[in-house]
C-alpha cells in the first residue's frame, strides 16, 4: 500500500487510538500494526522492506524510548 493511502487511514485511526491506548508505547504499537495485528512494513525503492516500528525507532529517538 502506498504511504499516501496508509496515512489517510492512519489519521482516522490515530484519533480513535488516542482514546483507547493505555500509553505512548501502546499507541505506537497499535498504529504500526494492521487490523489483524500484523506489522506494517516500509520499503524505499528496491531496498528490503522492514517493519515500520523498527524503522521509526532507528530514525526517531523518542520512538525508541517508548519501549515495546
Amino acid at each position: 500500500m502506498p504511504a499516501k493511502e496508509w496515512v489517510a487511514g492512519a489519521r482516522k485511526e490515530a484519533i480513535f487510538l488516542t482514546v483507547l491506548a493505555n500509553s505512548k508505547a501502546d499507541f505506537l504499537t497499535r498504529l504500526t500494526r494492521n487490523t489483524f495485528h500484523s506489522p506494517w512494513y516500509i520499503q524505499f525503492s528496491e531496498a528490503e522492506p522492514q517493519p515500520l516500528l523498527d524503522w521509526l525507532k532507528a530514525r526517531y529517538p523518542p520512538t525508541a524510548e517508548t519501549g515495546d
